[in-house]
């Protein structure tokens, strides 16, 4: 145990609260999440991840890791799931490594994809103290699955106290008050607001009768810019519409229970007089898309909807209101909770620490690139019974005012982002001079590992700009 843990409460509690498939435009409608976490914290305006799935990105949360250094790049196949993961991670995570300097590590909720492996209910990996995971039933109905409590079966039937948000609040709320002395990680993963995305019975009828936003690329106009799956999708017919507006509402009102989550959290550190040494996290594993550019919904492409993620960030110093520009990414959650938590940082990691942005010491350089990548694979959760379809692989780069995204087809898609934020119009093959300067720095992202990643994110010139403002607009 290191010497930092020698006196009581030495170090801080960590809770990283991780919504599954969470978009950033439904956070708007989640008024209580804001007022927990953001306004008495700090707000990441530009947070992403690099490959938008769920199993690939809980991965790259749990090592720092971008996709094709995990080796998880799909959710079960040989080159995904949680077998993957155990062959190349498991041994290496943000647990293994808190657990080893004196915290108290649990997980509560999802996992990764694929988990139990061959029916191995009772295994937990390595890392953790308190393991309350589902490990076989229906989790994502939040009804009829069995929890493993520390190796301990628990089947949970269909009545009110079986919701699965609400059993892992119970289990959170008891690790947090167990831990004593010892300081706590708490890694939170319930399984909303994934798709059926089931309301606890108590915000049954209280959604309003929201749309999902219409922005300008939703139903797209013209799609003949597009590589050619893309560009041969339909408009959508009246019944698509309804059906995205039903899901949207549905994916909200799921998210009511995480906000009950979250408050109990605060809750019960405010009774045990640690709430001021508490750093809370809030994030998605990925994006969402409903109806942006002809698709119905999901994930996994490149585009902005399902990159981008909310992160709410609260804790020691943190001064309130806090609005962070810098680009940050799902690779920096690992290397980040390291610093929090005042241990040694991840040597292999690929990502960085963004927690100077928060207490006043700005990182320089800081990124203003990272890499969009995904392998080839069938569809791993096919639609309404539709045949699975195979998807195609690409790998990309996004800057703070471009995109540039090469297909295994050989089709190209680029974007300006400054000009056409919601990429509306591919220039691609246009004869533009940034793209061969992405190209080149793409080259360098493709399989960069560790520091070389570092290096081939930052910008060329070696300037940082002020990227941290409270709300007034001043600088912190």
């Amino acid at each position: 145990m290191l010497l930092l843990f020698a006196a009581a409460f030495a170090a801080p509690d960590i809770v990283l609260v991780l919504a599954d498939d969470l978009d950033l435009e439904s956070t708007r409608h989640l008024s209580r999440i804001t007022e927990m976490v953001a306004t008495p914290g700090a707000v990441f305006d530009n947070a992403f991840v690099s490959l938008s799935l769920c199993c690939p990105s809980r991965s790259t949360i749990l090592t720092g890791l971008y996709a094709h250094n995990t080796g998880v790049m799909a959710n079960s196949g040989p080159n995904g799931g949680f077998a993957a993961f155990k062959k190349t991670c498991e041994k290496r995570t943000i647990a293994t490594a808190l657990d080893a300097a004196g915290y108290a590590t649990g997980l509560f909720g999802k996992y990764l994809n694929g988990y139990p492996e061959n029916g191995n209910r009772r295994y937990v990996p390595p890392g953790w103290d308190t393991w309350v995971v589902p490990a076989g039933g229906e989790p994502y109905d939040q009804y009829n699955y069995t929890l493993s409590v520390n190796g301990r079966l628990e089947k949970h039937g269909d009545l009110p106290v079986d919701y699965l948000t609400d059993v892992l609040s119970q289990h959170v709320e008891s690790f947090l008050r167990d831990s004593g002395k010892n300081p706590a990680f708490a890694y939170v993963s319930p399984y909303s607001p994934h798709s059926p995305s089931t309301l606890a019975p108590r915000h049954q009828g209280t959604v309003p009768d929201l749309s999902a936003p219409r922005s300008p690329n939703f139903d797209e106009a013209d799609m003949t810019d597009k590589p050619a799956g893309a560009g041969s999708r339909s408009p959508m017919s009246p019944r698509e519409l309804r059906s995205i507006d039903r899901q949207y509402r549905a994916r909200v009102g799921s998210m009511y229970a995480v906000e009950d989550l979250v408050a109990r959290v605060i809750a019960v550190q405010q009774e045990r007089g640690r709430l001021e040494d508490t750093w809370l996290i809030f994030t998605s594993d990925n994006g969402f898309h409903l109806g942006s550019h002809r698709m119905a919904k999901g994930k996994e492409t490149p585009y902005e909807e399902d990159l981008r993620v909310p992160l709410y960030v609260r804790g020691p110093g943190v001064k309130p209101g806090t609005v962070v520009h810098a680009m940050v990414l799902n690779t920096d959650l690992a290397p980040t909770i390291a610093a929090m938590a005042g241990i040694a940082p991840i040597a292999e990691a690929d990502g960085r620490s963004w927690l100077g942005w928060l207490t006043g010491w700005v990182p320089a350089p800081w990124r203003d690139a990272f890499l969009i990548e995904r392998a080839k694979q069938a569809d791993q959760e096919p639609e309404g019974g539709r045949r699975k379809a195979v998807k195609p692989g690409y790998s990309g780069i996004r800057t703070a005012t471009h995109k540039l995204v090469d297909y295994d087809s050989g089709e190209h898609e680029l974007y300006d982002l400054l000009v056409d934020p919601y990429e509306l119009q591919n220039i691609a093959g246009t004869g533009r001079a940034e793209e061969a300067t992405l190209a080149a720095r793409l080259a360098q992202l493709r399989a960069c590992k560790g520091k070389a990643c570092v290096v081939a994110e930052n910008p060329p010139a070696q300037s940082t700009p002020q990227a941290t403002e409270n709300q007034s607009g001043a600088s912190p």
